[in-house]
C-alpha cells in the first residue's frame, strides 16, 4: 500500500464561475440523477484544469468530450484535453467520505490516465488526491479503485513531460523541467494566487464585504431536485457572528416547493424573514448568533426532510 503521507496533493477552491458552469450543463440533463453526475463531473474537470494551469500545462476545456452535450447524455465522462501532447485525463469525482471510486473505462482513446478529485461536504473546494496511469488499469468495463491506490501527482507531471519528449514537441530547455518546477513552487503562493483570481471574477452581492467572510456551501438532495444551501458568516463583534442563509437551484432555473425552519439550541423554531428572492433562489434576512451557539436548518420537500447542523465558531 502506498504511504499517503508522502503523496503530493493539492487543494483547489471552487469559484462561483465553476459552479455556474456546472449548473449550466446540469440543467440540460433529462433526469436529476444525470444532472448531479454532470454537475460533479464539470466541477472535477474545472478543478484539474485550474491545477494544471498553475503548473504551466496547457488544457482545452471546450474541446473535451465532457463539454459536449451529446456526450454528456450518453456517457459518464469527465475528460480534460491536454493539447500539447494530444492526450487527455479522466477526472474522477470522489464524494466526501468515500474510500473507493469507480473508473469509467468506456473512453480510452489518447488517455494518459485518471486523476482522483475529492469533494468536501460544502462543495467549496476539492482536493486533487492523486494520479493513476492508464497502463496500470486492467481492461474491464468498470473497475473499483481505492483512494490509497492513487499515485503521487508528481507521477502525472512526469508522464506529461515524457509524452512531450516522445512526440518531439517543445521541450523546456531554458527553465527547469515541470517536475523540478513543481518541487520549487510554494503551494501556499499558488493557493493565494488562485484566491486572487477567484476574487477578480464577478462576485455575488452577498460576498463583497470587506469583513472576513466564512462561506459554507452544502449540496442538498430533495429527491427530484438538488439545491445549494449557502451559509455566509461574518463577525458582528468579539462575541457574535452575523449569519446569512441563501438557497439556490442547481438542476433547473426554479427552486422546488419546500418548507424551511431554523431551529435553535432549545429546539425552538426561530422566526425568519425573506430578504430577497426569485424563481431560482431565496435569501433570508441575516440573524445574529453568539460564538459557540448551535442551530439547525431544516428543509422539507416532497416528503423528504433534511437537517443541517451548524455551530458558530
Amino acid at each position: 500500500m502506498i504511504d499517503q503521507a508522502k503523496i503530493h496533493k493539492f487543494t483547489v477552491p471552487l469559484s462561483r464561475k465553476a459552479h455556474q458552469l456546472a449548473k449550466k450543463f446540469a440543467a440540460q440533463q433529462l433526469t436529476p440523477e444525470k444532472g448531479k453526475q454532470v454537475y460533479l463531473n464539470i466541477l472535477s474537470v474545472y478543478a484539474v484544469h485550474r491545477y494544471l494551469k498553475y503548473l504551466g500545462i496547457n488544457t482545452n476545456l471546450e474541446q473535451s468530450d465532457c463539454w459536449q452535450l451529446s456526450n454528456q447524455v450518453i456517457s459518464d465522462i469527465a475528460d480534460l484535453i491536454l493539447p500539447d501532447i494530444n492526450q487527455r485525463l479522466e477526472c474522477c469525482p470522489i464524494l466526501p467520505g468515500q474510500t473507493h471510486f469507480e473508473l469509467p473505462l468506456e473512453v480510452t482513446k489518447n488517455l494518459l490516465g485518471y486523476v482522483g478529485v475529492q469533494f468536501n461536504d460544502m462543495l467549496r473546494e476539492v482536493e486533487i488526491r492523486g494520479f493513476l496511469p492508464v497502463n496500470q488499469v486492467s481492461e474491464q468495463e468498470m473497475i473499483n479503485i481505492g483512494i490509497d491506490e492513487l499515485r503521487s501527482l508528481d507521477i502525472l507531471i512526469e508522464h506529461v513531460s515524457a509524452a512531450k519528449a516522445a512526440q518531439h514537441t517543445e521541450v523546456i530547455t531554458q527553465e527547469p523541467g515541470l517536475l523540478n518546477k513543481l518541487k520549487n513552487i510554494n503551494i501556499a503562493d499558488i493557493f493565494q494566487q488562485t484566491l486572487k483570481d477567484i476574487s477578480s471574477e464577478p462576485a455575488p452581492s452577498y460576498a463583497t464585504r470587506s469583513l472576513p467572510i466564512t462561506t459554507l456551501v452544502t449540496a442538498i438532495n430533495l429527491g427530484s431536485q438538488n439545491i445549494l444551501l449557502i451559509t455566509e458568516i461574518t463577525p458582528k463583534d468579539q462575541q457574535r457572528q452575523r449569519v446569512c442563509l441563501r438557497l439556490e437551484a442547481i438542476d433547473t432555473e426554479e427552486l422546488p416547493s419546500f418548507q424551511l425552519s431554523i431551529i435553535d439550541e432549545s429546539e425552538q423554531i426561530f422566526p425568519h424573514k425573506i430578504d430577497s428572492e426569485s424563481s431560482s433562489y431565496i435569501q433570508l434576512q441575516p440573524f445574529i448568533a453568539r460564538i459557540g451557539e448551535a442551530f439547525q436548518v431544516k428543509i422539507v420537500s416532497e416528503g423528504i426532510s433534511i437537517l443541517e447542523n451548524f455551530v458558530i465558531s
